[in-house]
């Protein structure tokens, strides 16, 4: 049996909880479950609460992200697209927002962009994909690609060598 409302201290240490609200992607889901959830707290208090929420974790897009880390690395993004396999019609719609990378696609950049295996898996959670599970076969071989820095083609060649589908053959 669900709830219909949550009370204020439950609200409270709801907000309270730093990991409830880690990344931008999350915020919105967030602030909407607060939203229905909390029918018995009044509405002026509620709006306070988003208005805090929203000030605090703005809503970063996808496209913001990724320019974020190219301008970080200090990479240009022909660079991006020679290093990580997608094309730069592809590449400027997930720019511009017309877009949003699969899980497969996001890791490619990942290649592209030369991250760590740590940063890849910030990466992946940011544009709402699971991280490497390193007990899955297939990501522990991208995590330790990730590791070696090796480059994208040469993924692409270690996984059709083992028999995994490639990057760019996702399902």
């Amino acid at each position: 049996m669900t709830k219909d409302f949550i009370t204020e201290q439950e609200l409270l240490h709801i907000l309270n909880n730093q990991d409830n609200f880690k990344e931008p992607f999350q915020t919105s889901l967030a602030m909407y479950k607060l939203k229905i959830l909390a029918t018995n707290i009044h509405v002026k208090q509620l709006e306070d609460i988003l208005v805090k929420l929203m000030d605090e974790f703005p809503d970063i897009s996808t496209g913001e992200i990724i320019k974020n880390i190219v301008e970080s690395k200090g990479l240009k993004p022909k660079q991006i697209i020679a290093k990580s396999g997608i094309s730069k019609d592809y590449y400027s719609k997930i720019i511009s927002g017309k877009r949003k990378p699969s899980r497969n696609k996001s890791l490619q950049l990942c290649f592209g962009l030369g991250l760590t295996p740590d940063e890849a898996n910030e990466f992946l959670k940011k544009m709402g994909h699971n991280e490497l599970y390193l007990r899955n076969e297939y990501d522990f071989i991208l995590y330790a690609a990730l590791f070696r820095k090796l480059t994208y083609s040469e993924v692409e060649d270690l996984l059709h060598s083992l028999g995994y589908d490639t990057l760019v053959n996702e399902k």
